[in-house]
């Protein structure tokens, strides 16, 4: 057995073990959780911003490539004004 194969076996069990370590917890009444709201929750608790303030950021980034692409160039004041205003 090559060494490739026995740590796919290794990491497959291991995969597997973790899989039945939450079943169990599971059928012991565990709690399913929303990947999803697990993150924001995580991300305002470590970064301070939830998903929405981010999005924002996202979406000036975006007005900022778009503006690049279209040959606008502005001062920094400038872009401080319309991204402030938008």
């Amino acid at each position: 057995m090559s060494l490739d194969t026995y740590e796919a076996m290794l990491e497959t069990a291991a995969t597997d073990d973790a899989i039945s370590e939450a079943e169990a917890e599971l059928a012991k009444g565990g709690q399913l959780h929303d990947a999803a709201q697990a993150l924001e929750s995580l991300r305002g608790k470590h970064f301070g911003r939830s998903n929405s303030e981010l999005d924002k950021v996202r979406q000036k980034i975006e007005r900022g490539k778009e503006a690049a692409r279209d040959g606008k160039v502005y001062t920094s004041d400038e872009a401080r004004r319309l991204l402030s205003e938008q």
